[in-house]
């Protein structure tokens, strides 16, 4: 069983007190919007290594037209436990000894999980239009989690059942990572044409919405997919 996960968002304002008499001139505030750890899932126990064993690479979808230059970068990692077993059943209790549960469903515990964080900076100004966004920046880090047999000499056909297993669990975890880095760069593009505001303070509400809407949206589709997916099971990510 598997699910994408987000976190949820809290905002870190900077402002920057701006003397410059004009306005055209002055100098940028500031503000910082990011996710936290907060209700974010927990480890049964800790990932005994960090590693890409089954050699996952998911590539950055390609940057939107931009108005205002807003950079983007993105973190991905895969990060694995062991399990162990000769046995479809020894590597089932395995699995389950090492499952993660999902705070946003109280119960649920998941032999994958991909994890996400979103965080934003940008830059306002005001100007002849009244005050915009003059650049910033978009940031997400990913970490997918998932299992590793690492007994020795396991027999050919528990072997293959757990690779089958585990093929169908990249796919889907994968998709979760696509999913998120689609939802941070449509984040990108609404940052960079966002209209300018009559005033900073104005303008910095609205920006902070927009984080948190494109926050929601991301973790939406991920709860739409795993809904749609019964995470993974339609696409046969189950063990045993």
């Amino acid at each position: 069983m598997f699910a994408g996960v987000g976190a949820v968002v809290t905002y870190v304002l900077w402002d920057d007190v701006s003397s410059a008499r004009v306005p055209t001139m002055a100098t940028p505030t500031r503000v910082v919007a990011t996710s936290s750890n907060v209700g974010a899932p927990m480890f049964a126990r800790t990932p005994t290594r960090v590693a890409n064993p089954y050699q996952v690479v998911i590539p950055t979808p390609t940057a939107p037209p931009l108005n205002a230059p807003i950079a983007f970068t993105s973190e991905f990692r895969v990060v694995t436990y062991d399990v162990s077993g000769k046995t479809i059943n020894e590597i089932s209790k395995s699995l389950e000894a090492n499952a993660m549960p999902d705070p946003a469903e109280p119960g649920s515990r998941y032999y994958a999980l991909t994890r996400w964080q979103l965080a934003s900076d940008w830059a306002m100004r005001p100007s002849l239009r009244g005050c915009e966004v003059v650049d910033g920046k978009v940031m997400v880090a990913i970490t997918m989690t998932l299992p590793a047999l690492v007994t020795p000499n396991v027999p050919t056909d528990v072997r293959q059942r757990f690779d089958t297993f585990m093929e169908k669990t990249v796919l889907h975890e994968s998709d979760h990572v696509e999913i998120t880095l689609r939802g941070a760069r449509e984040y990108q593009r609404a940052l960079s044409h966002h209209p300018p505001a009559s005033n900073c303070d104005i303008l910095k509400s609205q920006l902070n919405t927009l984080f948190r809407q494109n926050f929601d949206a991301i973790q939406r589709a991920n709860r739409e997919y795993d809904a749609k997916t019964q995470h993974g099971r339609t696409q046969g990510a189950v063990f045993p």
